[in-house]
């Protein structure tokens, strides 16, 4: 599974900064938390002020800097093939994205922002963040898990409620 290169406009390939790497990373993980309800890696994340950081591959690259990512281990041999589909998914949608774009994306929702700086970032919280506000970015809304039956019990609920007060439920669409 080879997408450590990106396919330029011009025919020629450009590698994945760490910092990209980091982030892209982060959304696998993000989207399959969201999906299935389990990670991909055990590995804790972390809020740097550059965004959501996984430390131990952080650590074996940092020597980079912002060069580019020329050797990435062979991970993709361990991985389910409804993982690797994810892991797809994911750098479909967000590979285009620069590091820095990736960084500001990852800055600006709730998991990062709600964590403090070097804490660890909840994996309850990623998860519930994705699920209810980005599943739909890499999973079109008919292929959408069922919700868990506690939100299946809260939806309800809201329904019910709205009926008893006299809303109308047959006028939405």
């Amino acid at each position: 599974m080879e997408i450590s290169k990106e396919d330029s406009a011009d025919g020629e390939y450009d590698l994945i900064s760490h910092m990209k790497l980091q982030k892209l990373i982060y959304y696998c993980q993000s989207f399959h938390l969201a999906l299935c309800d389990k990670t991909l890696f055990h590995e804790p994340i972390e809020a740097w002020p550059h965004g959501p950081v996984y430390p131990a591959p952080y650590h074996n690259l940092k020597y980079l800097g912002s060069l580019p990512v020329t050797v990435i281990a062979d991970c993709a041999s361990s991985l389910a093939d409804s993982e690797k589909e994810i892991v797809r998914l994911v750098y479909d949608k967000y590979g285009q994205y620069s590091a820095g774009k990736l960084r500001q994306m990852t800055r600006d929702e709730s998991p990062w922002k709600n964590a403090a700086r070097g804490d660890g970032i909840s994996k309850d919280a990623i998860k519930n963040f994705f699920a209810r506000s980005h599943i739909h970015i890499i999973v079109p809304p008919e292929d959408t898990p069922p919700l868990a039956e506690e939100e299946k019990r809260i939806v309800a609920a809201a329904l019910e409620e709205l009926e008893t007060s006299g809303f109308d439920l047959s006028t939405v669409r």
